[in-house]
């Protein structure tokens, strides 16, 4: 064979690999790992022309120890809360720290069961759910984990489901564990903690979501009646 064949014996050689390397399937799997455990560590809410901006730390439980947050995205400084936990996986000391790292206050939390409501303490019924804080503020829930109720306890109907619609993918905080009455009920900047999403609320106020690829929401929109918008962004965490 002379040299001009076998050059070009190897030029169609190599062009024949090259074309079966692009025709080959790509090895790439786009199907989310159904094992993955998605932590949401940091959330940015816009609303009435400014951006809040919250980080989440987590312990190898999952359990939620630190969330921080700045006003204003040109904030240098973050304030924070810390959380300590107890054996169970209850919240049982907050520890609020300012933007120059000073301690501005500790608060403790004690915990009751869903049928003793006392003033003071948290109430948890046997699934881990918060059902009330105080002898006021009650948490009403379905089979599946939704919210139906929050409020004063004074104003729930029992039977009353107040017409609450929830979509069927992930809520961003589904796989943080313990029960944290201050992340749950207190911040109250982020939809309900629940097993899915809330599409709608007590106020008539309606969200709407976009996803990834393993349902968890990376946007979310929320209008209140009023038409005022906000919008959510969410970052995850992958375990």
């Amino acid at each position: 064979m002379n040299k001009f064949s076998t050059l070009l014996l190897i030029v169609l050689s190599a062009l024949c690999f090259q074309s079966c390397k692009k025709d080959a399937p790509s090895k790439t799997n786009d199907n989310p790992d159904p094992n993955a455990i998605y932590l949401v560590n940091q959330i940015t809410l816009s609303k009435y022309g400014y951006t809040e901006v919250y980080a989440l730390s987590y312990d190898n439980k999952n359990r939620l120890i630190e969330c921080k947050y700045k006003e204003d995205l040109r904030r240098l400084v973050w304030d924070r809360y810390e959380y300590t936990y107890d054996n169970a996986n209850r919240m049982i000391k907050r520890e609020y720290y300012d933007g120059n790292d000073k301690l501005i206050n500790t608060v403790n939390y004690q915990y009751t069961s869903a049928e003793a409501p006392k003033i003071g303490f948290v109430a948890v019924n046997d699934k881990g759910q918060i059902t009330g804080i105080g002898t006021d503020y009650l948490v009403k829930y379905d089979a599946q984990g939704h919210i139906l109720f929050y409020g004063s306890s004074s104003l729930y109907q029992p039977g009353e489901d107040h017409g609450l619609v929830y979509d069927d993918k992930n809520n961003p905080f589904k796989n943080i564990v313990g029960v944290n009455s201050h992340f749950n009920n207190e911040i109250r900047a982020f939809p309900a903690i629940t097993t899915n999403n809330l599409l709608n609320t007590f106020d008539y106020g309606l969200w709407s979501f976009i996803y990834n690829k393993a349902n968890y929401p990376t946007k979310a929109s929320y209008t209140n009646r009023d038409g005022i918008e906000y919008i959510i962004t969410y970052e995850y965490t992958i375990k």
